[in-house]
């Protein structure tokens, strides 16, 4: 037995040995490259790079950087897909300006690394998912727009859109002034969503120790249901539903008309000042 253990053990430790990359440091010879890519309307991110990306008239990369960092970085196109990775991890460089010019744009994926947007994305629909310890930061107009964050990933988001579904759990984060028509916010775990802007009908579900600060976006119709731990603070001036269960606090401000549906165990409910 004690033999079977430690050969398990050294196989995990080679697997382990094996999935790390191996480092490279920039050689400080700056050079520039611009190539071309197949279409694609997917960007997916795998590395601990950051890259932003332009609306263009065709699609293609751009890299500013030491010359020796520029063959270790890997951009392929699979089934409308730019996946974007790195055959080494870059510990040090003099420079590293990674640019990506895209056409149509309809979903991101950030797994590692950060994603810029340097123009305001305009497109019919936009998904955005991210985990890790990956960082999203751009500006979009799209009639149905899909957030998911998880783990430890952090967005700043400025969102314009009839439909955006924003759900986040685990440790995510993510601070979003957004302009809408319906807007539904689903939120578990630890996560912390900051939200601002205006939106007719507001949907939102909170679980563990959930925390909205939502006071800056003024909703007209809103339905709350939270429970357990979780931390709500909500703008409505028209209709408030609320189902509230456990320690759930909520922090309400503005003056709708109030619907309390449930509202048990220890829940509580302050109507703030504006």
């Amino acid at each position: 037995m004690k033999n079977l253990l430690l050969v398990v053990m050294v196989l995990s430790l080679g697997l382990i040995h094996a999935q790390r990359k191996p480092k490279i440091k920039g050689n400080k010879n700056v050079i520039e490259v611009l190539e071309a890519l197949p279409a694609f309307h997917t960007i997916e991110i795998k590395d601990d790079l950051e890259i932003h990306i332009d609306n263009a008239s065709s699609e293609s990369y751009s890299i500013v950087g030491d010359d020796n960092l520029i063959d270790v970085l890997r951009f392929r196109v699979v089934d409308s897909t730019l996946i974007i990775s790195s055959f080494y991890k870059i510990t040090a460089k003099k420079q590293l300006d990674i640019t990506v010019n895209y056409m149509h744009l309809k979903s991101i994926i950030v797994r590692e690394g950060s994603l810029i947007g340097n123009q305001r994305i305009l497109t019919d629909e936009l998904s955005i998912m991210a985990s890790g310890v990956a960082r999203v930061d751009l500006a979009a107009d799209s009639p149905m727009a899909q957030i998911s964050l998880e783990e430890n990933s952090k967005a700043n988001l400025n969102i314009q859109a009839d439909s955006l579904n924003l759900a986040l759990k685990d440790k995510a984060s993510i601070q979003l002034y957004a302009s809408t028509t319906q807007h539904t916010v689903k939120m578990e775990g630890n996560t912390v969503a900051t939200l601002e802007g205006n939106s007719d009908t507001l949907n939102i579900n909170l679980k563990e120790s959930a925390n909205l600060k939502a006071q800056k976006l003024e909703a007209a119709a809103i339905r709350l249901e939270t429970g357990e731990t979780a931390v709500a603070r909500i703008y409505g001036y028209r209709d408030l539903e609320l189902l509230a269960t456990g320690a759930a606090r909520t922090y309400l401000y503005g003056n709708p008309k109030i619907i309390i549906t449930a509202f048990e165990d220890s829940a509580e409910l302050h109507k703030e000042s504006e």
